[in-house]
């Protein structure tokens, strides 16, 4: 048997993992873009150099200096987009660093709603000895269950109605002659036929004998109507008996500190609830943000599809192209080195956009599985399978799972699905009087007095005035 904390706790290092793999890989993907930089600046000194030397002074003037103005309109543009890259980082960082916080205060806050789980498990222990010492409650438990064998018998009588008493009413209402003589009220105050008719009906009931035909039908008809009326004297019975053990329950409960136990853990419980409502805003915050980030660091951008622009308009231009023809046709071999080093830029330049879009695409990948991780334990968390009494029978390889997730055997939906239906929870206690509450009417029927759960970060509910709530305080499906 493996518990839920367990798992939780390896989705949580695999989601750690795959945060250190994702920022490596960005890290690497910026290095790309710094580099890219760093040699369109030699580039561009070196058709400086050129112009110099070939064109006439005007032209090399002018080469220079629209150089100059390209390379500022680009950097500026690099610039804004590095700004708000580190705008975006202080607040991804900030947000990390307020869900660290949250998670270590919603982690106390855990540890002390187990904390009030013992407490209350302890004096749930301490009351249900109180109880068997407890002559008339002993005496109301024997009383409730003769109360539950009767109103099971007319239940099972309903059932036994159903099968082989209602058939017959079919039949009656199916024979052509009762059926005209019952819809002619005939026998009854109500009766209007006259002369002939009145022959001929008094005629035909005495063929079909409709006097007792009718006694017979109007028996069995009203047979449910009595099981009910029976069974709900039953349940009032069963009624006056429960209220009488809940109040036994409450009173005991109340005299050894259990009710207050339950209140606190409430509170602790709505705590966590919204605790764990901040870390979701968190969340949906910081995955807009990075989603921006994420298109700042790709070839989407406004800023990267501006710059490069600007920058393909002026390198194809006729006099970058007249330089490159006029240096490779001069014999002097230095013009040589630099149109080869320009062409090793160009091609240095191309390899390493390489690099930087296999990195980024990696980057991505890394952050689907991020995200689709995050949402699992999003659901983990809610459905209270962290909690004391959630755990996953024996042969249960979450590690095995995440690994087939990892390498696409899985997607985060199957995945989901796996730990969703691998999952149990252990039974929960309850009082007595909790057990016949599938025999009381609808109407009156109460939640469990007390029951047993584990950790839980639902909203949970507690009435003051009445029984102790299955859900007074929430730790796995109610406190």
């Amino acid at each position: 048997m493996v518990s839920g904390s367990r798992v939780e706790r390896e989705i949580n290092d695999k989601i750690s993992s795959l945060q250190d793999k994702y920022r490596t890989l960005t890290r690497r993907a910026d290095r790309c873009e710094d580099r890219v930089i760093s040699l369109s600046h030699e580039r561009e000194g070196l058709y400086a150099q050129l112009a110099v030397k070939y064109l006439p002074e005007m032209d090399s003037d002018s080469v220079q200096k629209t150089l100059k103005e390209v390379r500022g309109e680009v950097e500026q543009l690099f610039e804004q987009k590095k700004g708000r890259q580190k705008q975006l980082e202080k607040t991804l960082l900030d947000l990390d660093q307020s869900k660290i916080s949250l998670q270590l205060e919603l982690d106390k806050i855990t540890i002390q709603l187990e904390g009030k789980v013992r407490e209350r498990d302890k004096l749930m222990q301490s009351v249900d000895m109180r109880l068997l010492e407890h002559t008339e409650y002993k005496d109301l438990g024997d009383k409730a269950e003769q109360a539950k064998e009767l109103i099971a018998q007319e239940d099972r009588r309903a059932k036994t109605y159903e099968e082989f008493t209602a058939p017959r009413l079919v039949d009656f209402r199916q024979d052509k002659r009762f059926s005209y003589l019952m819809k002619r009220k005939f026998g009854t105050d109500n009766y209007k036929g006259k002369g002939l008719s009145a022959r001929f009906d008094n005629w035909l009931a005495e063929v079909v004998d409709y006097t007792a035909q009718k006694e017979d039908y109007d028996l069995q008809k009203g047979i449910p109507d009595h099981i009910a009326h029976e069974k709900a004297i039953r349940q009032d019975a069963l009624e006056d008996v429960v209220g009488k053990m809940e109040a036994i329950e409450n009173r005991e409960s109340q005299d050894i500190g259990l009710v207050d136990v339950i209140k606190e853990g409430k509170e602790i419980g709505q705590k966590r609830e919204e605790m764990m409502s901040q870390i979701e805003e968190i969340d949906s915050k910081y995955k807009r943000l990075y989603g921006e980030k994420k298109e700042l660091a790709t070839n989407k951008g406004f800023y990267y599809k501006n710059a490069v622009k600007r920058l393909k308009t002026y390198l194809k231009g006729s006099k970058l192209a007249t330089l490159r023809r006029t240096a490779l046709a001069s014999p002097d071999p230095e013009d040589d080195v630099i149109v080869e080093r320009i062409e090793t830029i160009n091609a240095g330049i191309s390899q390493i956009k390489r690099k930087s879009k296999h990195a980024q695409s990696q980057a991505d990948d890394v952050e689907d599985q991020l995200d689709g991780l995050k949402d699992i334990r999003r659901k983990f968390r809610r459905k209270d399978y962290e909690s004391r009494r959630s755990y996953f029978p024996g042969g249960f390889d979450m590690d095995s799972l995440l690994t087939g997730y990892l390498v696409g055997t899985y997607n985060s939906r199957q995945l989901w699905n796996k730990i969703d239906r691998g999952q149990r929870f252990k039974p929960k206690q309850t009082y007595r009087s909790s057990n016949y509450n599938s025999y009381r009417s609808t109407s009156r029927r109460s939640s469990p007095t007390i029951s047993m759960p584990s950790i839980s970060v639902s909203t949970p509910s507690f009435s003051t005035g009445g029984s102790i709530s299955s859900s007074s305080f929430s730790t796995g499906g109610g406190f």
